[in-house]
């Protein structure tokens, strides 16, 4: 089993690239075992945290990671329009406040202004 799950290394900046005929289960399954292999060989296996591709090297891994691996690129856009969404949110809150500032400043003018209409009108009445 271990034979039919060969690497090649069609693409330079993935150091373990399995063969494209292999199903999901099956390229898990080649995986866990490439590293049960590493591990009794004593070599040390440097595993993405988000796809869990296997590297040799810790640079390989850093390289994959800072330029290759799609699920981190995803997760970071994710992360990215949560905080744009957040600060939407802050911003429209923000806005909310004050226009309820605005709104009661206005009452309170409308409510002065009808107060000086009642003084006036009621002086009116009183000089007829």
């Amino acid at each position: 089993m271990i034979l039919s799950i060969l690497k090649t290394h069609t693409n330079p900046h993935k150091t373990t690239q399995t063969n494209g005929n292999l199903t999901d289960n099956e390229n898990k399954i080649g995986k866990e075992e490439e590293q049960v292999i590493n591990i009794l060989n004593k070599q040390i296996v440097h595993i993405c945290t988000f796809c869990n591709d296997t590297f040799a090297r810790q640079d390989s891994l850093k390289r994959h990671l800072d330029k290759y691996c799609k699920i981190k690129k995803q997760q970071n856009g994710e992360l990215k329009i949560i905080n744009e969404i957040e600060l939407l949110k802050k911003k429209f809150e923000d806005k909310l406040m004050e226009i309820d500032k605005q709104s009661r400043e206005l009452e309170k003018q409308n409510k002065e202004i009808y107060e000086l209409k009642i003084k006036y009108f009621s002086k009116l009445r009183k000089n007829f």
